[in-house]
């Protein structure tokens, strides 16, 4: 960061406050598409339920020809990076 476009050249700037005023705009927007999440967690638990809908899900990905590299999992609510 460019300390001279700051005021009082980022004497002012607290970097702690910047990480809480970042860390509540992203709760925000995450509740916003929270419902979005919601549905994308609850399909990657419909799927990984049982080795044959594993099974099923890899036979539909190479039928549409979406590439996958990965399996399925879900993330960690206590993990901010997770989601």
């Amino acid at each position: 960061m460019n300390v001279r476009c700051l005021l009082n050249g980022g004497s002012l700037l607290h970097m702690h406050c910047s990480a809480h005023i970042l860390n509540l705009i992203v709760k925000i927007g995450l509740d916003v598409i929270k419902n979005a999440i919601n549905n994308v967690r609850e399909s990657v638990v419909f799927w990984t339920a049982s080795p044959k809908r594993k099974e099923k899900f890899e036979d539909v990905c190479r039928e549409m020809k979406v590439a996958y590299a990965k399996r399925l999992g879900s993330d960690c609510p206590t993990r901010w990076n997770s989601t």
